[in-house]
């Protein structure tokens, strides 16, 4: 099978930027397809990691300079990603950009990836059986475009805010992928809890330093979206106060993230918004961590309660999950959570990817 994958405008397809989980979810399902022995042409910008038949740059650094004045994505705490409008210039011209060159390679049975729902509706509109591959997004493209969901908590969230209540043949749920290499075992030695993620208040950050407070434990902290730092105190993008013993530690690489969550006797992912996938707890729980979360969204499918983490609702409950969670059986998490690794993950998309086909080559109509 051959496969035109389009990363988005703002990030490089490296690990540099695994900070955004779209852009390290590109990375990975390339290998993946490569792995499986798949045609793979990459789109993205100037700089490429993920394995390919091809990397065709699509996004140049004077682009950048263009739709961005100022803005330096590459810095240790890079600002968060705002501009998903559809009709924002860095998403109509890397989609025509795309379309150009995946177009001077196309064949007809070859499928195009789409990671950003309707930001790239156009590479689902000239031709070729496109495919979200990865939704962790509201903003899908209409039912011909086949659709993989992150979780099926997220399946039925979104079809719920359709009002679509009819069965999709073409969907499908296939989690979120990892390497499991790059979070090996850890001992919990290093005597912090641990954040890691944007720092927003919908993803639970205030719950995670209240806890810590109570406890009179230190919480360490990685992610974007730091206005200052300061002894006991972080400052926010949005004006939060985090306080307590707290230490901010920047943006961290795929390595430094295996460190951090190994060394922690707990993660907090504590998301107070209907999560999709919320990928940190898998690899924290790769890492043998345990994982302290809200009771919501894809948290139900991910965290088994007493078992590898504790999924909580209020204070008290946060409290006395950070006082048990250090008990319980890290090589046992590990080992629940290979379920995610890319070797297994990979053949769910190669048994999807033959559906499309069958499909398909069943009514050549069905998904235009």
């Amino acid at each position: 099978m051959r496969f035109h994958i389009v990363n988005l405008p703002h990030t490089q397809t490296t690990k540099a930027y695994s900070w955004c989980a779209y852009t390290a979810k590109v990375v990975k399902f390339c290998a993946m397809l490569k792995s499986m022995g798949h045609e793979v042409f990459v789109y993205s910008g100037w700089e490429n990691e993920a394995p390919c038949t091809e990397h065709v740059p699509i996004v140049t650094r004077e682009d950048h300079a263009a739709w961005w004045p100022g803005v330096d994505w590459t810095v240790k705490n890079p600002p968060i990603f705002q501009f998903w409008d559809p009709n924002h210039v860095c998403w109509t011209q890397s989609c025509a950009k795309a379309i150009t060159e995946i177009t001077k390679r196309a064949k007809l049975t070859d499928f195009v990836g789409i990671i950003s729902g309707v930001c790239q509706a156009p590479l689902a509109n000239f031709g070729l059986l496109a495919v979200e591959w990865g939704i962790g997004y509201e903003g899908v493209l209409p039912n011909k475009v086949p659709k993989c969901f992150e979780s099926y908590a997220w399946r039925y969230y979104v079809r719920g805010t359709q009002r679509q209540n009819d069965f999709v043949p073409s969907d499908v749920v296939i989690p979120n992928s990892f390497e499991a290499a790059d979070f090996p075992l850890g001992d919990g030695g290093g005597g912090y809890y641990v954040y890691l993620g944007r720092l927003i208040r919908r993803k639970g950050v205030e719950i995670a330093a209240a806890t810590c407070r109570a406890l009179g434990a230190k919480l360490v902290l990685a992610g974007q979206g730091v206005q200052s730092v300061a002894p006991g105190k972080i400052i926010a993008a949005d004006g939060m106060e985090i306080t307590g013993d707290v230490e901010h530690i920047g943006v961290v690489n795929p390595k430094e993230r295996a460190k951090l969550l190994g060394g922690a006797k707990a993660a907090f992912v504590p998301t107070t918004y209907f999560g999709p996938f919320e990928g940190v707890a898998v690899e924290a729980m790769l890492c043998g961590t345990p994982v302290i979360s809200t009771d919501w969204g894809v948290f139900s499918e991910t965290i088994h309660q007493g078992v590898t983490g504790y999924r909580c609702s209020w204070h008290p409950e946060f409290v006395e999950a950070a006082k048990l969670a250090p008990k319980l059986n890290r090589a046992k998490i590990r080992e629940m959570n290979l379920r995610y690794s890319t070797d297994v993950v990979k053949n769910d998309y190669q048994r999807w990817f033959e559906r499309l086909d069958s499909m398909r080559d069943s009514d050549p109509t069905m998904f235009r």
